[in-house]
């Protein structure tokens, strides 16, 4: 008989008007861990690895939709707006 997968709960969000849910065991993971270390040293850097992985398989679909329409770029500025509206949107406190 197959083990049974265990259930992840996420939680949902809605943040600069783009919804994605969060695997709420994401922030029991070392490498996210370390990438919110960098950063709160002042590496800026961390940002991108800290973006794909607490959003994973969303992603590609946030960064499209946080991509300036003009330029086709992604600004780190706005990534990091909205990364920063995540983590307090699921840890208020």
């Amino acid at each position: 008989m197959p083990a049974k997968k265990k259930e992840t709960p996420e939680e949902g969000a809605k943040v600069m008007g783009i919804e994605v849910s969060v695997d709420s065991d994401v922030f029991d993971d070392l490498d996210v861990l370390d990438a919110l270390d960098e950063l709160s040293s002042g590496n800026g850097l961390a940002i991108g690895r800290l973006f794909r992985k607490v959003l994973g398989d969303q992603a590609e679909r946030v960064s499209h939709e946080l991509r300036d329409a003009k330029t086709g770029r992604l600004r780190v500025t706005k990534v990091a707006e909205f990364m920063k509206e995540l983590m307090e949107t699921l840890a208020p406190n």
